[in-house]
């Protein structure tokens, strides 16, 4: 599921993609499949627009992989979108 996600999300797929990471994260046990399952689900949501949601995953992928720089700026941009300033100024690194 993850691997297929992954490439639903690169063909511009963000819905399906959203399904198969689901999946993914429903099925996998280790914690930086799962953290990289959230933060690309969380890019799935973003690309809909959905940044509520996105930033929920982005917080879940940071908390399974806290040292991730990937994480923390896609988190620190959907918090910037959502006029969220001061929280995203504190994620960028």
């Amino acid at each position: 599921h993850y691997g297929r996600g992954l490439v639903r999300l690169n063909l511009g797929d963000p819905e399906g993609a959203i399904g198969d990471l689901t999946n993914a994260i429903q099925s996998v046990g280790m914690n930086d499949v799962k953290a990289s399952a959230f933060r690309n689900r969380g890019a799935a949501y973003s690309l809909l627009g959905n940044k509520p949601q996105a930033i929920d995953d982005y917080i879940v992928a940071m908390s399974l992989d806290p040292n991730s720089a990937v994480t923390a700026y896609n988190l620190a941009n959907a918090l910037r979108e959502q006029g969220r300033f001061v929280e995203a100024i504190h994620r960028y690194r």
